[in-house]
């Protein structure tokens, strides 16, 4: 895949999913790992992985794609590719308070919201299906899950907690 194709890619996935780096995972594995075999899909979760923990956009990992696909000023120019579309919602929001009230705005969104919603699970099943892919990993997993959910842990030390057994596990078993 050409680099300028790559950028113009993740542009457009970036105002399709409105800058939702989640949402945008499902289109990226389909485009790069699928079709054209850019990256594989252990780069595609480590990248994911890497923008979850850091701070910042949701969709950073498209600056660690750009990064392992075409070096390090890829990586920049993605950042830019994925901040610019951003940066041009600004004159669109003053636009969207003027008519968000009425009722064909409202379903779009409500549509928006229900196709966000439906890649965003289908983005995580996919994430799952090829991480959880040995018993510590689910040790992780629903340790997490527990920390977070039932003992409502705050998600970094839930996460470095579970990472911990984890850790433990692999190393006696």
């Amino acid at each position: 895949m050409d680099f300028m194709v790559f950028l113009v890619t993740i542009v457009a996935f970036n105002g399709m999913a409105l800058g939702n780096g989640t949402v945008m995972l499902s289109l990226v594995r389909k485009t790069f790992v699928e079709e054209n075999q850019l990256l594989t899909a252990d780069q595609l979760v480590y990248a994911f992985a890497i923008s979850q923990v850091a701070p910042g956009q949701a969709n950073l990992y498209v600056a660690s794609i750009g990064y392992l696909a075409y070096g390090p000023l890829a990586g920049l120019l993605a950042i830019l590719a994925i901040n610019v579309p951003g940066a041009l919602m600004i004159p669109v929001m003053c636009w969207y308070k003027r008519v968000r009230d009425l009722g064909v705005v409202r379903r779009f969104i409500a549509g928006l919201t229900s196709a966000s919603v439906g890649l965003i699970f289908a983005s995580m099943a996919e994430v799952a299906r090829q991480a959880l892919t040995q018993p510590a990993c689910w040790v992780v997993f629903l340790s997490t899950l527990a920390f977070t959910q039932i003992l409502r842990w705050n998600a970094l030390v839930s996460l470095l907690v579970a990472s911990g057994c984890g850790m433990l596990m692999m190393a006696f078993i």
